[in-house]
């Protein structure tokens, strides 16, 4: 799914989602929405608009995530493990079968991830109910953050839009967690111990999207961290990112937005 953000006179508005004028008219005017796409963003350039691609939407352009496909090849996997292929006649149907019963456990993880980002958000502005089941778990990573960066006030889902120069298309996002012109932060959840314990470092893309925060709302002196938080054992863990590692990264995003503009 494509993100787009839309810069208005007084706010940042995102464009995840547009009328679908056809579904809408056969549902006699109930408004029917579906995922935002490049053609809209054509559109709305056309129209004169304000709008920029998210990070994610440049990056998952030229780079497969590697950390999405390893967990979704793993998915797989285990489906897969849980089937017996001798009750199909041909490979074709039991991957069609393995691929039905993965896609319900895709979505609910990815909902876990987005439920705990909204908690996230509620407990760093004091707003999280502490019988929730989920506090001590969000606790534990917004202390950890409050540990890495030695400071007590953040900017939560800080949305923003990026344009350096005329030649680039520019770009918009939401970070995690900001400390205003010292840190950026971005929480990482992992459904098991497996997976949580495999990230030792961050992956290319991660480091392009810190890095391209870093750029919007940072000064001279970029620190950003991922927060890796497992869902499963309640453990959380940091990883800090060098300005060396961050620049590089950087140079790697503005190649990406190069290639996104050009296609677009």
């Amino acid at each position: 799914m494509a993100h787009y953000y839309e810069e208005l006179d007084d706010s940042i508005a995102k464009r995840y989602e547009v009328v679908n004028v056809a579904a809408t008219k056969r549902n006699e005017g109930r408004e029917i929405l579906r995922p935002s796409n490049v053609k809209d963003y054509r559109k709305w350039i056309e129209d004169g608009r304000r709008v920029y691609p998210s990070v994610t939407t440049i990056n998952s352009h030229i780079t497969n995530s590697r950390g999405l496909v390893i967990w979704e090849v793993d998915e797989h996997l285990t489906q897969a493990h849980k089937i017996d292929p001798k009750k199909y006649k041909t490979a074709e149907e039991y991957i069609e079968v393995v691929r039905d019963f993965t896609a319900p456990e895709l979505d609910k993880a990815k909902d876990i991830g987005s439920e705990y980002h909204k908690k996230l958000e509620l407990l760093a502005n004091g707003k999280l109910p502490e019988n929730d089941e989920d506090y001590a778990l969000c606790e534990k990573a917004f202390n950890l953050a409050k540990e890495i960066t030695g400071a007590n006030d953040f900017l939560t889902e800080h949305t923003f839009v990026c344009k350096d120069d005329e030649q680039s298309c520019g770009y918009g996002g939401t970070i995690d967690l900001v400390v205003k012109n010292k840190y950026v932060l971005d929480y990482k959840t992992k459904m098991t111990k497996k997976s949580y314990d495999k990230i030792t470092k961050p992956y290319p893309e991660q480091l392009m999207q810190l890095a391209a925060y870093c750029n919007a709302v940072l000064h001279d002196n970029w620190k950003a961290a991922l927060i890796i938080i497992c869902i499963e054992t309640g453990e959380c863990k940091s990883i800090e990112v060098s300005d060396h590692e961050l620049r590089k990264a950087y140079l790697r995003f503005e190649y990406a937005q190069g290639i996104w503009q050009l296609d677009a």
